[in-house]
């Protein structure tokens, strides 16, 4: 026989209650709220990442109705735009600008690489790619084309569905 067979140990008022339905109904109540917690949470960003994405396809939409004036332009003009409203001034290009879904003004840039110019948006937000918007123009199957170093494919190829040669 050992020592401690004869030692018995009293229940404390939590294991007694684990131990009875009621407390049985208190860890599944428990468990229940921590998962709506998280299904809650999960919820909130995909909302956000939804929203994100809808804004960013208005974005592009918008990107490649500008880019398509701009190549119009300089094919009937023989030259660039000296900046963005002088596409709105002449007739025939475009009517007005819209409201950047981002910075919520018609801000956006046109710049230039390689005798090429292009139209991007004004805001250095991150995109859900990871890349700023004011990095990013968009080819005319509405996907964002990063504007790099070396710079994007020649505007023409950007705006038609013709592969490269």
């Amino acid at each position: 026989m050992k020592i401690y067979d004869n030692i018995r140990i009293p229940r404390d008022a939590l294991s007694s209650r684990l131990r009875s339905p009621r407390g049985g109904v208190v860890i599944i109540v428990i468990i229940f709220l921590m998962a709506a917690a998280i299904m809650a949470h999960r919820l909130a960003l995909n909302s956000e990442t939804a929203v994100r994405g809808a804004k960013e396809e208005l974005l592009k939409a918008y990107l490649v109705e500008y880019n398509m004036a701009l190549l119009r332009f300089n094919l009937e003009e023989k030259k660039w735009p000296a900046d963005i409203s002088e596409l709105t001034r002449k007739k025939g290009y475009l009517r007005n600008l819209y409201p950047d879904p981002f910075t919520k003004r018609a801000d956006y840039l046109l710049i230039e690489k390689k005798e090429n110019k292009y139209i991007v948006s004004a805001s250095a937000e991150k995109s859900l790619s990871g890349i700023a918007y004011n990095q990013l123009c968009v080819n005319a199957a509405g996907k964002f084309v990063p504007v790099s170093s070396g710079g994007p494919p020649p505007l023409v190829r950007l705006m038609s569905h013709m592969p490269a040669r």
